[in-house]
């Protein structure tokens, strides 16, 4: 466990990296765990199994690179980058998320660079990815499961290499999404 305040004070610490095993034994990170961590400005923390809940990074105010990949993080919270407004880059590659919360992504408007390729990824609503589509460079959603119906038509409006899709999806097969005055 990565308990709330852990690192308060530690202020001239640049780069932190906590995990590089398969399996981290890492099992929780409680709200505010960093807070105070001003002058870090990346964390390597590959091979959690938790969920990153709400406010699990907040205030992270010098943050350029997170890296959580390789874990078992099922769910991202609502805001759990909370006033990590500089993070430029988060990998959360080959961690199993299957569900992403509408505001997780709040208040991260400069993140360039997304990878989450290798989850569990079924849905790509407009209202999760909403605070990225002005900074995003490219994000990787390669090898997900991704479910092709209406919730992509804003992606399809927007036609963005920015957020490029797998060539595959999942299905449903033959799929038309169509306006009300078209019906």
């Amino acid at each position: 466990v990565i308990n709330s305040y852990a690192f308060f004070g530690l202020k001239s610490v640049g780069r932190l990296i906590l995990c590089l095993l398969p399996t981290c034994p890492i099992k929780q990170i409680d709200p505010f765990a960093f807070f105070g961590f001003h002058t870090c400005d990346t964390i390597v923390l590959t091979g959690i199994h938790t969920s990153l809940r709400t406010e699990s990074f907040s205030h992270m105010t010098s943050i350029r690179l997170l890296n959580l990949s390789h874990g078992e993080i099922s769910r991202i919270h609502s805001y759990a980058f909370q006033g990590c407004e500089h993070i430029g880059e988060l990998d959360l590659s080959s961690s199993l998320i299957s569900n992403i919360d509408t505001d997780a992504f709040e208040q991260t408007n400069n993140i360039s660079l997304l990878n989450l390729n290798g989850n569990l990824i079924r849905l790509f609503e407009k209202s999760i990815f909403q605070p990225l589509i002005n900074s995003i460079k490219h994000t990787n959603l390669d090898n997900n499961p991704i479910q092709c119906d209406c919730t992509l038509e804003w992606y399809l409006e927007q036609r963005s290499d920015r957020f490029k899709l797998p060539d595959v999806c999942t299905g449903p097969i033959g799929y038309e999404c169509l306006s009300p005055n078209e019906l």
